[in-house]
């Protein structure tokens, strides 16, 4: 019965993934890098990394901090740092720092998303967080009905290539980096910021993504990829009144499955970019918005 409604739902379409993807409507966010701030400005992206999540995804942020710091031959763009803090579903971000979380938000559409506060007046992120929706990795019953509603198809939404898929994939964001491919249902590249249907196909961070971040930062020195010393670049404190704005459309945005990429523009000098990974089935097209 699935594989009939998959058939009957692509069987007219040139590409099949247009059945449930709509093409970019207003921009595109491949072109759109959100780069964060560095100390130098040159030589790799210092950064620390909050770890504010339980103990199931915890052991996943490791791995690919690790992975994502690791580079590729002499070519280390990243410097990574975990911090280990308090637990924090609601995931209140901190100034100058990727803060990673989890918890039960809701049949929202999106299984991770990652938010970063833009200033408008330098173009750099002040802040970002990311989010893994355990309402679909941890509580969702797949029965057959599901199966179809949540697009799960080949019985993979729960299992842990997910979760690392998941979990690389939002660190990617993290850093500024876009989607390097939005077809699911082309050849799989064998990293993770390429949409595909077999997660465990897509789980290292890739040459090709370990390119973009050297173009965007640099590389690392060599005597500062052991010196975990790491630095928060500055940034301006954030008013209450922005605070508050920020937080307003933030849940506004991430309730709303119609608003799966986009961006927008506060009132305080500041904009939002979301990225969320979708579900793919039984929700809102893809969309990017502004």
């Amino acid at each position: 019965m699935i594989f009939s409604l998959l058939n009957y739902l692509t069987k007219n379409s040139e590409n099949p993934v247009s059945a449930f993807v709509h093409p970019s409507d207003e921009y595109s966010l491949q072109k759109q890098l959100n780069l964060w701030k560095t100390p130098t400005g040159v030589g790799g992206l210092e950064l620390i990394v909050e770890n504010a999540l339980d103990q199931r995804w915890t052991p996943y942020l490791e791995e690919y901090v690790t992975r994502w710091s690791d580079g590729y031959d002499s070519i280390v763009p990243l410097s990574l740092q975990i911090d280990r803090i308090e637990i924090d579903p609601t995931c209140k971000p901190s100034l100058g720092k990727l803060k990673v979380c989890n918890g039960n938000y809701g049949d929202t559409g999106w299984r991770g998303i990652n938010i970063a506060l833009i200033d408008d007046t330098d173009q750099f992120i002040r802040h970002s967080v990311i989010q893994f929706n355990d309402y679909y990795t941890n509580e969702v019953d797949l029965t057959p009905w599901k199966a179809i509603k949540y697009g799960d198809f080949w019985g993979q939404l729960n299992d842990e290539s997910q979760l690392k898929y998941t979990m690389c994939h939002e660190l990617g964001h993290g850093f500024g980096l876009p989607h390097t491919d939005e077809n699911m249902w082309n050849r799989n590249t064998g990293e993770c910021m390429d949409f595909t249907r077999f997660p465990r196909r897509n789980l290292s961070p890739g040459r090709r993504n370990f390119d973009r971040l050297y173009q965007l930062y640099g590389s690392v020195p060599l005597k500062r990829q052991t010196n975990l010393r790491h630095r928060v670049p500055y940034h301006r404190s954030l008013s209450q009144e922005a605070m508050a704005e920020y937080e307003k459309t933030i849940q506004n945005v991430s309730e709303d499955p119609s608003r799966m990429e986009c961006r927008v523009d506060l009132a305080n000098g500041n904009h939002v970019m979301i990225h969320k990974l979708p579900t793919l089935v039984g929700m809102a097209p893809l969309k990017r918005r502004r």
